[in-house]
């Protein structure tokens, strides 16, 4: 595969990020800080999405590089990149979207599965073409 179609997924996955960093931001602007000391619900909302944004994320960069490095890349690979990708849109958004604690986590969970899956996929990979 072309490095460059291994690392789009990536940059869209960084965009993303920023975008909730940057975006986080915009409800403290209009809300005051309570009495009796809790954050704004629009800052707690925005902050569980920065925090939950940088989770997964990791695992995702972290395997994205070492499958670059160990060669290991196909279209398989990219097809799931994209998935798991698109998942953390829809998950960033409904975050953003619901009260903290209450926006469903099924595209969390599936985002969770996929990349499981994808180090499970790199994992059998790289033990199957090792030489002992």
């Amino acid at each position: 595969m072309p490095l460059s179609a291994v690392l789009l997924p990536l940059f869209a996955q960084v965009f993303l990020t920023f975008a909730l960093l940057l975006f986080r931001g915009g409800p403290s602007f209009n809300q005051r800080i309570d009495p009796q000391n809790r954050a704004p619900s629009g800052l707690l909302q925005f902050g569980g999405s920065t925090q939950n944004g940088f989770e997964l994320p990791f695992m995702f960069y972290l395997l994205v590089l070492l499958v670059i490095l160990a060669k290991k890349d196909d279209f398989t690979f990219v097809v799931m990149e994209w998935i798991f990708v698109a998942l953390r849109f829809v998950n960033g958004f409904l975050q953003t979207r619901y009260p903290p604690g209450r926006h469903p986590l099924h595209f969390h969970i599936a985002g969770l599965v996929v990349l499981f899956a994808m180090w499970a996929i790199f994992a059998y990979k790289v033990l199957m073409t090792a030489t002992l």
